[in-house]
């Protein structure tokens, strides 16, 4: 079931759900051994899928960015988180919130691209350290 967390993003940890999305959108993994991140954009919505590769489960997780040139905050926010994350699990979430922190560098060329209006200081890019 997908949830509304804030402004324009959602989450789902729906597996059927998600693995329909990806196969409807021609981005189905060839295999399931290893943790993986895909990220994908259709329209002006953003997805990035984590899956997880646990000793005894594994899950599913979609992020789900609508008009994510419009509201970047949500960007912002779960790039926070999974590199929190990746603290514990470098492998599995740094790779996770580098997509993320990509697209958040290419807001302007895709707010150009949509017809937004630019506002400076929606870009004050954050500066990460470099722990690894």
């Amino acid at each position: 079931m997908e949830k509304h967390l804030i402004d324009n993003l959602y989450i789902s940890n729906n597996s059927t759900e998600i693995l329909d999305f990806l196969a409807d959108n021609e981005l189905m993994p060839k295999d399931f051994t290893r943790s993986r991140v895909i990220s994908f954009q259709k329209d002006q919505d953003f997805y990035l899928i984590l899956f997880l590769k646990n000793e005894n489960s594994d899950e599913f997780v979609r992020f789900e960015f609508t008009e994510f040139a419009r509201n970047i905050d949500s960007l912002r926010y779960i790039s926070a988180i999974l590199n929190q994350m990746a603290e514990g699990d470098y492998n599995t979430f740094k790779p996770a919130q580098r997509k993320i922190e990509e697209m958040i560098y290419m807001v302007p060329v895709y707010r150009a691209l949509f017809g937004y209006k630019n506002d400076a200081e929606d870009f004050e890019f954050p500066s990460y350290q470099n722990t690894h």
